[in-house]
């Protein structure tokens, strides 16, 4: 299984997927660990019922911590296609 990216709403119900788990290096702390969206600024939402919303919505997403079983970068292959490294909606987001 390969994470995109390591927030809530991707990592979902990988843990208990019971298949091995990859990951690019940027998201591997983030995907382990209890939140992975300890660099969200929820402030930023300008909506108060969906600032208020969204975190909630996210933990409900979360099966949590994943264990990653290796890495993926920029030009890796699986199962015939290259991984393309695409920073910035996530520091490690791969596709």
């Amino acid at each position: 299984m390969v994470l995109a990216h390591a927030h809530a709403d991707h990592r979902g119900a990988a843990p208990g997927a019971g298949a091995p788990v990859y990951c690019h290096p940027d998201e591997v702390v983030d995907a382990q660990s209890e939140r992975g969206e300890h660099y969200f600024d929820y402030d930023r939402i300008k909506l108060p019922p969906t600032r208020w919303l969204m975190p909630r919505l996210l933990r409900a997403c979360d099966g949590g911590p994943v264990e990653i079983a290796g890495t993926l970068e920029e030009g890796d292959e699986v199962a015939g296609f290259r991984v393309v490294h695409l920073p910035g909606h996530a520091p490690g987001l791969i596709g």
